[in-house]
């Protein structure tokens, strides 16, 4: 049979069969593939867009567009992505320590920390793994505090609790050292000893062979051994001697258990002498008093004065009854205002030394009372009268206790302030012995004035109104009034005028000098 489509080279049967039915199935199944792809497009996109708004990367595209507002200085925008980025997560340590960063920018501090204080509980939250893989921004976070609270003790708090939570922190540990060691200083600076000790505590738990630590901790405690030495507590002295011992190696605390050992020795002695003068001023045995300070072979009371240098003390008591609380019948040795201690390693001691005595009642250590004193310096001085506030307020009278080796008598009386005479004071002068060759007799001369405390306000008239003054000038230091007695034209006799006037330890005591000048 003839073929009516005849084969072109190599075109095969099926291409150059004609037409038929089976040519719509083929369209068919191309329009079904391209819905096909169509579908997977669409459904590509549906699931490309369901992980593009997935909370991992919203999350993450705030923290992005927040970093790049940070870098632009943009900081309210920023704070608002962070904000943000917190709403998807509440424990995002990242978006609160970037967040904190820009608040830090704003002036806002009460927004800024109300957002610190949902940072802390958020990281207060964390444990376990969540807290070691947010560990930097943890940090961060807590070494934020001082920025905003501005304040040492609110900072040192939370860095303690950064430090504990963040597994010890380098970081968080340096700032606690740096800040507790500015803060120590503070305290010793205050004189407040004890507090700076127990930052320098912690801080050598922190970091105990750091430099910084080592000498601030030893000069911290140079100073308060020194003061605990000059108070006398020598138990405190022991206590932080051994607890320091090994913290501190190159520190020289055996200088002070010297010490100690030399000053138990000094009270012991200083209580023995101290029983000497309770016995004197109790009898009122003045005379025993002088000799006592002013025997030509009496050791006992230069070394007493040598003690008292050494300890560079200003007062020392003492009660018969070795009273803790200092109250009742004592004795007690004081220092002259403003007198440089002395160095006794050379030499420079006196017999004349700045202290003078004290006997009567004490409250709490204070001088409350009808009391007497006792000017060891000049060997003669006594005063006796009403005691409050530690110093003289009240009537009293002052008297030169040494007349007849002395050859005059010297008494003042009338009311005194805190050591001052103030009022009308009755001050009178006596030639009473032989003491000045070719002088027989008691001779009186009246120096009575009016004080205002301490200083005379009608000398002048008073002087030149009394009729045994004959002559008188003023001084340049207050004043020195020479006059003649009447009936003795030749002995002349001159009265200096200290400002203020007082009682020795609290003014200026005036000093009468008689002289006989001849027949």
């Amino acid at each position: 049979m003839e073929e009516r489509f005849p084969l072109q080279k190599g075109q095969s049967a099926e291409i150059a069969a004609p037409q038929s039915g089976h040519g719509k199935k083929t369209n068919k199944k191309k329009m079904l593939g391209i819905l096909a792809a169509a579908v997977a497009v669409l459904l590509a996109l549906v699931v490309g867009l369901g992980i593009y708004n997935t909370p991992e990367n919203r999350l993450a595209r705030q923290l992005d567009l927040g970093a790049r507002y940070l870098e632009e200085q943009n900081y309210a925008e920023a704070v608002l992505a962070f904000e943000k980025a917190i709403q998807l997560d509440e424990r995002c340590m990242s978006a609160y320590d970037n967040g904190i960063q820009a608040y830090l920018n704003l002036d806002e501090p009460e927004n800024l920390r109300i957002f610190y204080e949902k940072a802390l509980e958020a990281a207060r939250s964390l444990e376990g793994e969540a807290l070691d893989a947010d560990a930097e921004a943890i940090v961060s976070i807590y070494l934020a505090a001082m920025d905003v609270y501005g304040d040492t003790d609110r900072a040192l708090e939370l860095w303690e609790e950064g430090y504990e939570k963040s597994g010890q922190d380098g970081r968080l540990r340096d700032s606690l050292v740096d800040t507790y060691l500015e803060r120590a200083k503070g305290f010793m600076a205050d004189g407040d000893y004890e507090e700076s000790l127990r930052d320098y505590d912690r801080m050598l738990e922190l970091d105990g062979q750091n430099d910084g630590v080592q000498k601030g901790l030893a000069d911290c405690l140079k100073e308060y051994l020194d003061l605990l030495m000059e108070q006398g507590d020598f138990a405190r002295v022991q206590e932080l001697t051994e607890k320091y011992a090994s913290a501190l190696p190159g520190f020289d605390f055996k200088i002070y258990q010297d010490e100690i050992a030399l000053r138990e020795q000094m009270e012991v002695d200083n209580r023995d002498f101290m029983q000497q003068v309770y016995e004197l001023m109790s009898a009122e045995n003045y005379e025993g008093m002088y000799e006592l300070f002013w025997g030509l072979e009496d050791e006992d009371a230069q070394a007493f004065w040598d003690r008292l240098e050494r300890m560079e003390v200003k007062r020392y008591l003492y009660f018969p009854e070795g009273n803790n609380n200092q109250t009742g019948m004592g004795v007690g040795v004081y220092r002259w205002p403003d007198w440089p201690f002395l160095d006794v390693e050379a030499g420079e001691i006196w017999m004349a030394s700045p202290y003078y005595f004290y006997y009567g009642p004490y409250i709490n250590g204070s001088r409350s009372g009808e009391g007497v004193s006792y000017d060891a310096a000049n060997s003669g001085w006594v005063f006796s009268g009403t005691w409050s506030d530690d110093a003289p307020n009240g009537l009293g009278r002052l008297y030169y206790a040494n007349a007849e080796w002395a050859g005059r008598y010297y008494e003042v009386e009338g009311n005194l302030v805190n050591g001052l005479w103030d009022g009308h004071v009755d001050a009178h002068v006596y030639v009473i012995t032989d003491a000045y060759e070719n002088w027989t007799g008691a001779t009186e001369g009246d120096l009575s004035f009016t004080a205002n405390m301490g200083v005379p306000v009608d000398r002048t008239d008073e002087f030149l109104a009394h009729p045994n003054i004959k002559d008188w000038e003023v001084g340049e230091e207050g004043g020195v009034y020479a006059f003649d007695f009447i009936d003795q034209t030749n002995f002349w006799g001159s009265f200096y005028w200290g400002e203020p006037l007082g009682v020795f330890g609290f003014g200026e005591v005036p000093d009468c000098s008689m002289e006989w000048t001849g027949q």
